[in-house]
Parts: structure tokens; sequence; C-alpha cells
């Protein structure tokens, strides 16, 4: 990687639109040129709040058709690192960046709700808000096994769980407001603490 792009990187944040969109095409040739060699670039960047991840993630998605698998892998290896790991959040908050990922051109699609669904049934409740975060951008309308499955966690033992799954359940629009219900407990909740304490 030359220093003109990992300046870039440094100060991506700073850049214009049309500099941010120049800096994501130069990953994207970078990673297109030599695949496996930036696939272990990735592997050995470090899970902070100063990696690189969710600016390559966001490269990556412009071009499914190459990097499609790559997704699949790398959530893969999210979930097996975090389950490793006494802070599984610090990880496992990567997955909003799989939200650059267009659904309707992305092969895996399927296959992505599928793991995520999985991990709904995790015991630790930072596995199941990851997940339950990511499943709206990509569960379909009439996946009614996986929106069942959703709608289970609206009686999660932790109240945030519910709270956030009530929240997404009405954004993808199938929340049934007369059976599907947030307490007025969770609600008063929701206000006065933090609804995203998750480690």
């Amino acid at each position: 990687m030359d220093n003109n792009l990992i300046n870039k990187l440094e100060k991506f944040y700073d850049l214009n639109d049309h500099e941010k969109q120049e800096t994501l095409i130069s990953i994207l040739n970078l990673a297109n040129d030599n695949p496996e060699k930036f696939i272990n670039a990735i592997q050995n960047e470090k899970f902070n709040r100063l990696n690189n991840l969710p600016i390559i993630y966001e490269a990556l998605s412009k071009d499914l058709d190459n990097w499609a698998d790559f997704f699949i892998t790398e959530i893969e290896r999210l979930f097996e690192t975090a389950k490793q790991s006494k802070t599984p959040y610090n990880i496992l908050n990567h997955l909003q960046e799989f939200t650059f990922i267009d659904p309707n051109k992305f092969k895996h699609r399927d296959r992505i709700v599928e793991i995520l669904a999985t991990q709904l049934d995790n015991e630790n409740s930072t596995f199941r808000f990851c997940s339950l975060d990511l499943l709206p951008d990509f569960v379909k309308d009439d996946d009614m096994l996986t929106i069942k499955k959703m709608k289970k966690l609206l009686k999660d033992e932790n109240w945030r769980i519910r709270y956030w799954t009530y929240l997404n359940l009405k954004d993808i629009g199938v929340l049934d407001e007369q059976i599907d219900k947030l307490s007025w407990t969770d609600r008063l909740r929701s206000k006065f603490l933090n609804n995203l304490k998750f480690q």
C-alpha cells in the first residue's frame, strides 16, 4: 500500500465526498490486484476504533461479484473471534459495516440471514443484539421463519434486546401492534438508561 493511500486512510473521514470515493476505488483496485495478500492484511487489523475495517468493507462492497464469498467468510470470522473475546462487542460492532452491502446484489443474502438467525439463540446478549441489528438489512419480507425467530426476542430476558427487537420489527414493517407490544417499563428504561450497553 503506497504512502499516499495510507495517508488518505488515516484522514479518510476528513476528506470530501469525491476524495472518499477515489480512496475507496483505490482500495478496491489494490484488493483486486492481489486478493490473498489483501485478505491477510485485513485479518491482521486489530479490533479497535482506529482500525480501517469500516473503510475496507465499504470499498469491497462496491464489487460484490468478486467479494461476496469474502463477506461470508468474514462474518464467520468475526463471530468465531468474538467467541474467544472478553469484549465481543468490540468485534461484532463491525457487523454494522455490512450495511454497505446491497442485499439485492448479494448472492449470499440467504446465507448471511441464516448465520445471523442462528446467533439469535446465543446465550450472550451481545451476539443476539449484533445479529438482530444487522438482520433487517438482509431478511426478506416473506421469510416468516426468520421473522418469527426475531419476534421471540420481544420476550428476551434482556430489556435492551426487547427494545431493539421492537424497533427493528417496526422498521421493516412486520410488527403487529396489537400483539407485538413493548411494555411501558421498557419504554421508560429506553428513555433514561443506556440502551446500547453491550460488552
